[in-house]
C-alpha cells in the first residue's frame, strides 16, 4: 500500500512539474532568412527573442547535407562562403533551449536560400527559331535550376541602338516580330525568384551582346545546269554575305558556296551554278557579316526546287 502511495505521489509531482514548465508554442528565433548573397556566398540573419532560458549554439544546415555551420548562441547572422555557382537549397537553423528547471526543448526554423545567378555564357543563349516570311524570331537559353527558387532569363533586344523591349521567359521565348535587313543585338541575365522571401535575384552582369540580321533575298530558277540567280539586299552594317547550299535539309548539310562582298552596292545579283540536286528541293542559306561583330547568329534559308 505504501509503495502504491509513493508511486501516486511521484506521478502527481511529475504532473505539477509539467504544469509549471512552460513549453513555448513558437520558436524563439524569429525572421530566419537569407539577407544577402553573391555568386559564391549566402548570408543569413535572424532575431533572437529573449526568454528565461539558455540557448545552445546555433547550427545551420542545408537540406542536401553538403553544408553546415555552427555559431555562438549570441549570433544573429552567419555567412556560407565558397559555394558553387548557381547554388540553392533549403536551410534549417537548429538549437536547444534549456530552462532553469532543467527541461530542454529543441527548435528549428527553415528558409530557402540561393547564391546570385552567374553571368550567362555566350554559348548558353541565342536565337532558336526564325520565321522568315512573317519576320519573327524566338530566343532560347540554357537555364540553371536550383532547389530554392524558380529560374529563368531576362532578355533585352535592340534594333541598332534603340531598345525594342525587355522579355522574361523560363527557357524559351514566344515569337517576336522584327524588321528584315536590320542589325539587331541582344543580351541576357539569369534570374532566381526565391520561394521563401519572393525576392528576385539577377546576374550581376549582363551577358555579351549577340547580333543578328534577318537577311532577305530573292531567287530566280533557271536550268539545272545554270542553277539560279540570287539577289541580295544589303542590310544595316552588313559588309558581306556567306552563301551555303544544302541538298538534304533546311537545318543541316550546308556547305559553303561562296562569300559575296557588298561594297557600296545596295543590291547585288549572284549566280549560283552546278551545286544543285536534280528534281528535288535545294536549300540556300544566307548569313550576313555584321561590321564590328562578325557573322550573324541567324542564317536565312530559302527553298529552290529544280525541275529538270
Amino acid at each position: 500500500m505504501k509503495k502504491l502511495q509513493k508511486i501516486m505521489l511521484s506521478l502527481i509531482a511529475a504532473l505539477v512539474l509539467i504544469a509549471v514548465i512552460k513549453v513555448p508554442s513558437q520558436a524563439y528565433v524569429q525572421n530566419f532568412k537569407q539577407s544577402s548573397c553573391t555568386e559564391s556566398t549566402i548570408t543569413f540573419s535572424w532575431n533572437w527573442q529573449t526568454e528565461s532560458a539558455t540557448a545552445s549554439q546555433f547550427t545551420i544546415s542545408s537540406a542536401d547535407g553538403l553544408y553546415s555551420k555552427t555559431v555562438s548562441n549570441t549570433a544573429t547572422s552567419a555567412t556560407f562562403t565558397g559555394l558553387p555557382k548557381n547554388y540553392g537549397s533549403r536551410f534549417t537553423l537548429s538549437y536547444t533551449l534549456t530552462y532553469s528547471s532543467g527541461y530542454s526543448y529543441n527548435y528549428t526554423s527553415s528558409t530557402y536560400a540561393n547564391t546570385l545567378p552567374s553571368t550567362v555564357a555566350k554559348g548558353n543563349f541565342g536565337v532558336s527559331s526564325v520565321l522568315i516570311y512573317t519576320k519573327k524570331v524566338a530566343f532560347a537559353a540554357s537555364v540553371p535550376t536550383v532547389d530554392s527558387a524558380s529560374s529563368g532569363v531576362v532578355l533585352e533586344l535592340y534594333k541598332g541602338n534603340t531598345k525594342v523591349g525587355t522579355y522574361t521567359f523560363s527557357s524559351s521565348s514566344s515569337y517576336i516580330s522584327i524588321a528584315a535587313n536590320k542589325d539587331y543585338k541582344y543580351r541576357v541575365k539569369y534570374y532566381f525568384k526565391n520561394y521563401s522571401n519572393g525576392q528576385t535575384y539577377y546576374s550581376r552582369n549582363w551577358s555579351v551582346l549577340r547580333h543578328f540580321d534577318l537577311a532577305t533575298a530573292s531567287t530566280v530558277a533557271k536550268s539545272t545546269k545554270k542553277g539560279c540567280t540570287l539577289t541580295l539586299k544589303k542590310g544595316t552594317n552588313v559588309t558581306k554575305y556567306a552563301i551555303y547550299i544544302s541538298k538534304t535539309s533546311s537545318t543541316s548539310g550546308f556547305k559553303k558556296y561562296k562569300v559575296v562582298k557588298m561594297g557600296s552596292a545596295k543590291k547585288k545579283k549572284v549566280a549560283i551554278k552546278s551545286k544543285y540536286k536534280k528534281k528535288a528541293t535545294n536549300y540556300i542559306k544566307i548569313v550576313p557579316y555584321i561590321k564590328g561583330y562578325g557573322y550573324s547568329d541567324v542564317g536565312t534559308v530559302y527553298y529552290q526546287y529544280i525541275y529538270k
